[in-house]
């Protein structure tokens, strides 16, 4: 129309009116593929519509500075909120690059906490959901159809803090991780941090580490105070009904511990084990126990008793009340054998109504070279004599055991008790003195045999069942017609000893 609407002057094109939109590729800001509008309210805006391409030219420019008129990389953004909220960043498809996304910053600010980077996604679904929420999700993988050695390192997160100053930071973290729950909901699991490998594919992981803490070095030769490879806080604070500070899963698993190991203490010394009882929080406790399938198999008690097994059935040493000490199924089997002539025996014909014959002690090859005494008579009518010891419970007595723990070796020469028979009694004074404890009469037996007697009949009351305890045993042989003998061999006692 003849109409001039461009001015061009000092090496620069600008319209007549500097107030105007300017736009490209239509006449509707909606249809222009390059627009810049606005301008009139004074809102200076810039937008396009398909791709917006940056590329050097004679080695200079190629680069975007957004809140910058300096870029120093491809994209150079320096705002105080560089993503606003329900933005989308894509960054794909660029190959040979060291750094895809890199931003280095320097902060002089002491007034605000500083984020390098930050985040916050509101979940707050419609329904129910078995949807997983990410706050961010790197992943780094080798192409399936690489068949490349890697020996460097693949890292999905890197955590890392480097302080250069010459003061001192108080505290510094790599890598932090926390779950909390601030609603009266429930989280069913919450993990402050979960590491785990999968071998998914059959290929080869020679070694998995779940979770690996390198040494600590000191390469600059500075002081290092103290070092801790792995420090759990106190975890019974909470309320809860388990509280663990240290829990390995699975029977079936393996731990294993190099150095030394201190429990309660600090002060491991050259000891591979220590174990301080006076810093638990119960004076009680044990000190130690170990247990299978429920059941306690050892203890180390803050006393310094030591028991194996449990005090119903176990061995106890104690450090003051000496030991070991047995108790039920753990006590062990002994024997007292008393053989004739029986040390401290006496004969007497006290309550005997008639006592002619002869009574003597004798060893015989037909009798397997036993001892034994032997009552023999030429009256008619039965004559006795008795043999009487007294037996002593030694300080180690437990318990009687079972239906033999007594026996008495014998022999008549006859089977009918109205011509020759054995009786026995045994009186405990120190529980009564005219009830027997335990009495046994008419025994006959034509070649040697035993009489036993059983626990429950030594343990029923009167009773002889403590160790430190004095019975007699009366021995009452009888015989008559000159053939007619009654011999009583060794006498043995069978107990289980509690030390």
């Amino acid at each position: 129309s003849g109409v001039n609407w461009w001015n061009q002057l000092a090496g620069a094109l600008s319209p007549v009116s500097i107030n105007d939109d300017f736009l490209i590729g239509g006449t509707a800001t909606s249809a222009a593929k390059f627009s810049y509008t606005g301008i009139q309210s004074g809102n200076t805006i810039a937008s396009a519509s398909g791709n917006l391409i940056v590329m050097p030219n004679n080695g200079w420019g190629g680069q975007v500075g957004i809140g910058t008129t300096t870029p120093n990389q491809a994209l150079d953004v320096r705002s105080s909120s560089i993503f606003g909220n329900q933005q989308a960043f894509d960054i794909t498809g660029v190959p040979n690059r060291s750094k895809i996304i890199y931003s280095n910053e320097v902060t002089t600010t002491t007034a605000n906490d500083f984020f390098l980077a930050a985040g916050s996604l509101e979940v707050n679904p419609a329904g129910a959901t078995s949807r997983s929420y990410l706050g961010a999700l790197y992943n780094v993988v080798s192409t399936s159809t690489n068949a490349q050695n890697f020996t460097g390192q693949m890292v999905g997160v890197q955590g890392q803090v480097s302080h250069r100053g010459t003061g001192t930071l108080t505290t510094a973290k790599g890598t932090t991780g926390y779950t909390s729950n601030n609603n009266i909901g429930t989280i069913t699991n919450a993990f402050a941090g979960k590491f785990g490998n999968d071998n998914a594919s059959i290929g080869t992981i020679t070694n998995g580490y779940g979770v690996y803490i390198a040494s600590a070095t000191n390469g600059g030769g500075g002081t290092y105070s103290n070092n801790y490879g792995l420090y759990v806080e106190d975890q019974s604070l909470v309320g809860s009904t388990s509280n663990y500070n240290l829990y390995s899963a699975g029977g079936g698993s393996h731990n294993y511990l190099a150095g030394n190991l201190g429990i309660g203490t600090t002060a491991v010394g050259n000891g591979q084990l220590v174990v301080n009882q006076t810093n638990f929080a119960g004076s009680s406790g044990d000190i130690f126990a170990a247990s299978a399938s429920g059941t306690t198999k050892f203890v180390i008690a803050n006393s310094g008793t030591v028991t194996i097994g449990n005090s119903t059935d176990g061995l106890v040493f104690s450090p003051t009340g000496g030991g070991p000490t047995y108790s039920g199924t753990a006590r062990p089997t002994k024997k007292i054998t008393l053989s004739p002539e029986y040390a401290g025996a006496v004969l007497t014909a006290s309550g005997s109504a008639a006592a002619n014959g002869s009574m003597t002690s004798d060893a015989s090859p037909s009798a397997n070279f036993r001892t034994y005494y032997e009552w023999s008579s030429t009256q008619v009518s039965l004559n006795d004599y008795v043999v009487a010891v007294r037996v002593t419970l030694p300080a180690d007595f437990g318990a009687w055991n079972g239906s033999t723990s007594m026996q008495i070796s014998y022999n008549t020469e006859s089977s009918v008790a109205s011509t020759n028979k054995l009786d026995v009694f045994i009186y405990n004074p120190s529980t009564s003195t005219s009830v027997p404890v335990v009495y046994r009469q008419a025994n006959v037996s034509t070649s040697w045999t035993t009489l036993n007697i059983a626990n429950t009949d030594l343990e029923d009351s009167p009773a002889w069942n403590t160790a430190g305890q004095t019975a007699t045993i009366y021995l009452k042989m009888y015989a008559s017609g000159t053939v007619n003998k009654t011999r009583v061999g060794d006498i043995t006692l069978n107990y289980l000893s509690k030390f």
